[in-house]
């Protein structure tokens, strides 16, 4: 801001000696005292946007509850874009399991219970694709999904599941 600074105070050296001189117009007396104006009015806007962008930074904070920070990617006082990667958060409050069925199978599966190594298990159906999945041909994804109490007992495990 020093340099608008100087910018001003030489735009008002340049305005008070022509206000002076007789010989110029009004009209080129008010010009001039324009562009002192505007450059005045140009600095206490870049000082007004720079309070703003400092609040907006001393307001940025984020805290995780019941979740895994794994990595973070930028360090304190980095600037970063919209849509930078910050870090990487793992949600282990519910586990989820994706299995693919056919088309034949669809019936009524909300209403069975889903039994994951033979056993009764407190997964539900969170949600059924209406559409055909384009890896695995002529099947349809469905999302389990169950409320974890701090153990991750099927985490990265393969399991049998079934409906019944």
């Amino acid at each position: 801001s020093t340099l608008y600074e100087d910018i001003i105070r030489i735009r008002a050296t340049n305005y008070k000696n022509k206000s002076h001189v007789k010989q110029l117009s009004g009209y080129d007396k008010n010009q001039e005292k324009l562009i002192w104006i505007e450059s005045k009015l140009m600095l206490e806007n870049i000082k007004r946007d720079i309070k703003i962008k400092q609040n907006e930074i001393n307001k940025k904070e984020f805290s995780i509850k019941e979740k895994y920070l794994s990595e973070i990617y930028v360090a304190l006082g980095e600037y970063v874009d919209i849509g930078t990667k910050l870090y990487t958060i793992h949600d282990f409050s519910k586990s989820k399991i994706e299995v693919y069925i056919r088309h034949s199978d669809f019936q009524k599966l909300k209403e069975k219970q889903v039994y994951i190594n033979s056993a009764k298990s407190n997964f539900s159906v969170e949600k059924i694709s209406q559409v055909n999945d384009t890896e695995r041909i002529s099947t349809y994804k469905v999302v389990l999904s169950s409320v974890n109490k701090l153990r991750q007992e099927y985490y990265g495990k393969i399991v049998k599941v079934e409906f019944k």
